[in-house]
């Protein structure tokens, strides 16, 4: 007698088709003014994941009471959509940013170090019996699973045993990284390097946020009417004035105190 098959747990939220992400959509009171049913659930297939694009219906108001009750107002799924395109565009200029925040400092602490007469491998010997027995299994276990790697692998199997600040800089995460200069701005009694290594800590968040889908919370904090322009293609919302509007009300204003913004096409 074979036994009993589990039984499958129902989920308060299953798996949507497509199709089924529309009417969900539609329950909710969004409407499909400025995109067709057909162009969302096209966009829904291989542009946009449905879990992020509708994070962002969170910054629309919903009717209380009514046979509305619930619903959102005034929410087409072209702003969602926008909005998601924002996210990705806000995560390419900040990813960079991070990364070079990164890279100067790493560059800033090897110039410390020849500054202070290090021959970079006594820090380094300092530094793994400074950490804590847990956070230095860590770094080792690090480095192991990173010696096969097909970047920097050749890097530490050659200096595994001994490794120079230099090396160890490129080939160990950001967060081992911002570590070693807190060793180091205390070591040289730099304060300098100790206000970069609280730097690289938010340089950090945004990376790693930036690498992901950042801006459900980020972008509460902008303006309002970044819920009120043009979509990705250009196309204006309805009852809406366009981004490129906004910003020439806005440069106008500024105009006359001798203000200058980097807008698309600015100097």
């Amino acid at each position: 007698m074979e036994p009993p098959k589990a039984a499958v747990p129902i989920h308060e939220k299953p798996l949507l088709t497509v199709e089924e992400q529309i009417v969900h959509l539609k329950s909710k009171g969004v409407t499909f003014d400025s995109r067709t049913e057909a162009e969302a659930a096209d966009c829904l297939a291989g542009k946009r994941q449905f879990f992020k694009a509708t994070a962002y219906r969170k910054l629309f108001d919903k009717h209380v009471g009514g046979e509305k009750d619930g619903q959102y107002i005034d929410l087409d799924f072209a702003q969602l959509k926008y909005l998601a395109g924002l996210d990705r565009r806000l995560r390419d200029t900040l990813l960079p940013m991070a990364l070079d925040v990164e890279h100067f400092t790493a560059a800033r602490l090897l110039k410390a170090a020849e500054d202070n007469s290090e021959d970079g491998y006594a820090v380094m010997r300092d530094y793994m019996e400074s950490v804590p027995t847990k956070r230095r299994k860590y770094i080792e276990n690090e480095l192991e699973i990173r010696s096969s790697d097909a970047y920097c692998g050749a890097v530490i199997r050659k200096y595994r045993d001994d490794m120079p600040i230099w090396s160890f800089v490129e080939v160990v995460s950001f967060g081992t990284f911002i570590g070693l200069t807190k060793f180091c701005a205390n070591r040289w009694e730099d304060g300098e390097l100790l206000a970069s290594h609280y730097l690289l800590k938010k340089a950090k968040s945004v990376r790693n946020a930036s690498a992901h889908s950042l801006i459900g919370n980020f972008i509460r904090t902008l303006p309002t009417f970044i819920r009120t322009c043009t979509d990705e293609c250009g196309d204006p919302i309805p009852r809406c004035l366009s981004l490129e509007e906004k910003w020439n009300r806005r440069t106008d204003r500024s105009a006359g105190s001798g203000k200058r913004c980097r807008a698309a096409g600015g100097a």
